[in-house]
């Protein structure tokens, strides 16, 4: 039964994707993520040059960018998130 929880049920795809993605050989996983992968750089590539005035090849290297910019972005979120747990934790800690 799917959970009534959005964040549960996320994560209970996200985990049922990776248990089938981690069978497939690397050609089989390009295969299989390759319209979602498309669908991300369609939206880097809108965002860069929304009106198509760039070459090809300086728009896919923007759009490259412009990805590889944001997902810094999350990792730079995600560090500084287990950072702040950390010190909560420990902070919790000593206050027992």
């Amino acid at each position: 039964m799917a959970s009534p929880d959005p964040e549960i049920a996320s994560i209970a795809a996200s985990i049922a994707v990776n248990a089938h993605l981690k069978r497939l050989d690397a050609a089989g996983r390009r295969a299989r993520t390759a319209p979602a992968t498309a669908g991300r750089l369609r939206k880097y590539i809108d965002q860069v040059d929304p009106g198509r005035t760039m070459s090809e090849e300086d728009r896919l290297a923007a759009a490259r960018s412009a990805m590889r910019e944001d997902m810094a972005r999350l990792s730079l979120i995600a560090v500084k998130a287990k950072k702040e747990l950390a010190a909560l934790e420990k902070e919790s800690a000593h206050a027992s």
